[in-house]
């Protein structure tokens, strides 16, 4: 029987006192994460995720995204996908491996590390199947003074994706605010009309 992803709180009874939340322990990728479920929601959410399916949190994200890639393509004809910081990485694990499934129009990666995962060796520039047939116009996003973000494209040089820089902020928390960015906003509203 799955277990349902809603929140709540876990606390021991003893004796008829309840008692505090208390730390629970999860192994993740073989590495033991502690999670106190009192200190966030997401972390209760990751919790039973994990304990109705089994799965790692990189398969969970790269499945939400799936579904939500395969629910789009039933309602509309065509996709603009967004995705920011971490979420840039994730997109691009699932589009490499799937995107000939999808026609996606528009694909904006804003504040992507990306460019810095490359250099590092944590991502090749293999593309898998990204091509300009399935992901017809990949736009990054990213503001110099955002120290997660760079321009992606010299990283793949075989793809013609368009590296566009917007001034985000003047520091670098404020920088990577880019969904409240008002050159962001008119961009994506472009790409869906």
């Amino acid at each position: 029987m799955r277990k349902s992803l809603k929140h709540e709180k876990r606390s021991i009874r003893i004796g008829g006192v309840k008692k505090a939340p208390v730390e629970r322990k999860k192994m993740i990728k073989g590495q033991p994460v502690a999670f106190r479920p009192q200190d966030s929601e997401l972390c209760e959410t990751f919790n039973l995720a994990m304990d109705a399916t089994g799965a790692d949190l990189t398969e969970l994200i790269q499945r939400a995204i799936k579904h939500g890639l395969d629910q789009a393509v039933q309602e509309y004809d065509e996709i603009v996908l967004a995705s920011l910081s971490l979420g840039t990485v994730v997109s691009f694990d699932v589009l490499k491996q799937s995107a000939d499934r999808y026609k996606i129009a528009s694909w904006f990666t804003t504040g992507s590390p990306l460019a810095k995962l490359r250099r590092v060796g944590a991502r090749p520039s293999d593309l898998g199947v990204i091509a300009p047939a399935n992901v017809a116009r990949w736009l990054n996003l990213y503001d110099t003074t955002d120290i997660i973000a760079d321009a992606i494209g010299p990283q793949f040089p075989d793809y013609r994706l368009y590296d566009v820089f917007v001034q985000v902020g003047n520091d670098p928390i404020s920088a990577h605010d880019y969904f409240n960015n008002g050159e962001t906003l008119d961009l994506l509203a472009d790409a869906m009309r």
